[in-house]
């Protein structure tokens, strides 16, 4: 079973690898980023929120990244969907923690990288479906 780098070296490949990487960022600064306590919230749906989207797409991020490295390839249709629903949850996490955190550096870092993260799965859902109409598909 040869490891298939070309789909990694890829732009949606790279991208994945770019969103775990802030992903994991944003978590660490939620757990352990507050002087050693983790993150306060608005109530209960935001942690949930927090902790859905961030726990949620780590493990999206890491399979995908596996499926591309094994040389399989996610269905284009259901990685849009991941991609679509991925920037929606995370623009608003992080809009919800720079709304919350106003006033906290480490808040508002966990926010914005949280917004960025979303951006980025947006351009990514822009260049799967222009990669899909190229190919008729539609």
């Amino acid at each position: 079973m040869a490891v298939n780098k070309a789909a990694v070296k890829a732009p949606s490949g790279m991208i994945k690898f770019l969103c775990l990487a802030l992903t994991i960022v944003v978590l660490v600064l939620a757990r352990a980023g507050f002087d050693g306590s983790e993150s306060t919230y608005h109530n209960l749906d935001h942690r949930w929120l927090t902790i859905i989207t961030f726990g949620g797409y780590c493990i999206i991020f890491s399979t995908m990244i596996v499926t591309y490295l094994l040389g399989s390839g996610v269905p284009d249709k259901m990685e849009i969907v991941f991609s679509f629903v991925g920037c929606c949850l995370f623009i608003a996490t992080g809009s919800v923690h720079v709304e919350h955190h106003s006033g906290n550096d480490t808040g508002l870092a966990m926010g914005s990288l949280s917004i960025i993260t979303g951006i980025i799965l947006f351009l990514d859902c822009i260049l799967l479906a222009k990669a899909m109409k190229a190919r008729g598909q539609i």
